[in-house]
């Protein structure tokens, strides 16, 4: 069943919408903050500063590591739209 326009989007595309725009953001919000607080990770750690980078090194990995599911819950879902 195709929709028109003037019909509008279903009511659950709206939650999917708000999901695709703020995760992308509060994954780069996730990283700035480890990345702003890497010297108190080093201080509080009482770590040497390339100890303290294997914190920012492992966030950047669980971030590549998600995104091909993402991409590929994503593209299921532009297939179901076809």
């Amino acid at each position: 069943m195709s929709r028109t326009h003037s019909e509008g989007l279903e009511p659950g595309a709206w939650k999917i919408i708000a999901v695709a725009i703020l995760g992308p953001f509060m994954s780069q919000m996730d990283s700035t903050v480890v990345n702003v607080s890497l010297s108190f990770i080093k201080q509080e750690l009482r770590s040497t500063i390339a100890s303290a980078q294997w914190v920012v090194s492992g966030q950047v990995c669980r971030q590549f590591k998600s995104r091909r599911p993402v991409a590929r819950i994503c593209s299921e879902v532009k297939s179901k739209e076809s």
